[in-house]
């Protein structure tokens, strides 16, 4: 893994793209939440367990990308200065 997209200066990093992925990720789920209110004709979408699981799993699935992304930073920089 690389840290950036490129080596210029004012590109999405992966950390940033992984943010704007659990934005997603949970716009999801309140689209999901909605679609089924509207289908349904009804004030009830997804349980609150459901939405919880949702979200929770939005929330893990960025807090790996964003842990691996990390451990990837370090041992590229760590490659880095060994080579010195």
């Amino acid at each position: 893994l690389l840290l950036k997209v490129t080596d210029r200066a004012g590109v999405f990093t992966y950390t940033g793209i992984f943010t704007m992925l659990a934005i997603v990720g949970a716009g999801l789920v309140g689209f999901l939440d909605d679609w089924i209110k509207i289908r349904n004709e009804r004030n009830l979408g997804l349980s609150q367990r459901a939405k919880m699981l949702g979200l929770l799993t939005v929330a893990i699935l960025f807090a790996v990308l964003v842990g691996a992304a990390a451990i990837a930073a370090l041992l590229v920089l760590g490659r880095r200065s060994s080579r010195r």
